[in-house]
């Protein structure tokens, strides 16, 4: 589906001029993960390298999504409507009770992600979702892209000035 993410996030951090240490200084993405994603090596784009990439590079979440997969990467992802049609009861149980409309199958049929990885991220451990599961996601709920990026993941910061010197000097010394 997603065949030259990999070229075009190549490119982009070729291209900043920034080089792999100050990368790492900046986002605390370690060396090794950075060389991978300039080598076109990286085998998964998780959400947290997306948008510390993102504000290093100043770039809008969306805009850049859309830079590194395309605008129509994501339009075979068929929006899920098991609750469009709910009764005032079952709006009220939704929403006050978190009764579950959308089922895992269906969310799982419309994304193709694996029943048990979607269990995992929700259940489990949501840190190590990749961006392009998370579009997915976005997409089969019908909510705007970058929705639950931003909801879920507000608080991810790249270093200031004085951590970035800090960890600059460690690197270098690494």
């Amino acid at each position: 589906m997603i065949v030259n993410w990999k070229e075009k996030l190549s490119k982009i951090i070729t291209d900043s001029g920034y080089s792999d240490r100050e990368i790492s200084a900046w986002t605390n993405i370690s060396p090794s993960v950075i060389s991978n994603m300039k080598n076109k090596k990286l085998k998964s784009f998780h959400v947290e390298q997306f948008i510390k990439l993102a504000l290093l590079f100043k770039k809008d979440y969306k805009e850049f999504i859309t830079e590194l997969y395309g605008g129509e990467a994501f339009d075979n992802i068929d929006e899920i409507d098991d609750n469009k049609n709910l009764s005032e009861l079952g709006n009220i149980l939704k929403n006050k009770y978190q009764y579950e409309v959308i089922t895992r199958k269906s969310l799982s049929k419309a994304t193709g992600l694996s029943p048990v990885r979607i269990n995992y991220i929700v259940w489990k451990e949501d840190q190590s979702i990749k961006i392009d599961e998370i579009i997915k996601i976005e997409r089969a709920l019908g909510i705007p892209i970058t929705t639950l990026i931003k909801s879920r993941f507000k608080n991810i910061k790249i270093n200031n000035k004085t951590k970035y010197l800090k960890r600059l000097k460690q690197l270098r010394t690494d």
